[in-house]
């Protein structure tokens, strides 16, 4: 692990990954990116929510781009949100994908592939969001086993 100072902005290198932060970092441990900041912008955790906030059961899983809204729970300002997303189903390449509101492509999305039936796949995703804490989803089947959505935090 290495870092530098450039005026403001401390770059920690760890293994392949560099990032941008103001945080100090645990030689012995790792990386630790507890506040963020490019651009001005800073990682804001959610603490630590006791269930996800959004299921298979209030999700629409039909094969087409959906909003989810999160506003109730992003505040205003946000430019990111970051997501754990919990996926299973009994059918091996069933896919589940998120992306910033508006965009009309699927290069720049966060796509997870069922690659195992039956077993709980994790992913953290951080999606773009304007100033309607809107963003899109997609899954590719109807028959879930389980889809779950939580806000972990998000950029300011």
């Amino acid at each position: 692990m290495s870092k530098t100072r450039d005026k403001n902005l401390i770059l920690g290198v760890n293994e392949k990954i560099i990032f941008p932060t103001s945080q100090i970092y645990d030689t012995t441990s790792g990386l630790v990116l507890t506040n963020y900041s490019k651009g001005g912008g800073q990682y804001v955790s959610r603490g630590d929510p006791a269930t996800p906030d959004w299921d298979s059961r209030t999700l629409t899983l039909n094969g087409n781009w959906q909003n989810l809204d999160c506003s109730s729970i992003v505040p205003s300002g946000a430019t990111g949100i970051v997501f754990r997303v919990t996926l299973t189903d009994n059918i091996a390449s069933s896919l589940f994908c998120m992306r910033e509101d508006g965009n009309s492509n699927s290069i720049n999305t966060a796509c997870a592939y069922i690659l195992v039936a039956d077993q709980s796949h994790e992913n953290q995703w951080i999606i773009p969001c304007g100033s309607s804490r809107i963003v899109e989803y997609y899954a590719s089947n109807v028959t879930w086993s389980s889809v779950q959505i939580t806000v972990c935090g998000w950029f300011i």
